[in-house]
């Protein structure tokens, strides 16, 4: 009982600290658009818990990818 309080505050606290970091990034004018990949799914066959997968439009408008999976 004592360890799932914990994973749930972990996972918890890494969602807010995720969040607060594209909010960030919206502030300083970066363009996030977020979309559910399969890449994952193809390559291992297996799904993950938890997937977090932006596409993140620099200022000197790179593609670049950001994706978390844990």
């Amino acid at each position: 009982m004592k360890a799932r309080k914990s994973i749930d505050f972990l996972f918890s606290t890494i969602s807010h600290l995720i969040l607060l970091t594209f909010l960030f990034l919206s502030v300083i004018n970066v363009d996030i658009i977020f979309s559910h990949s399969l890449d994952y799914e193809l390559v291992s066959g297996e799904e993950p818990l938890y997937e977090f997968t932006a596409f993140a439009v620099l200022l000197d408008e790179e593609l670049s990818l950001v994706r978390l999976k844990f």
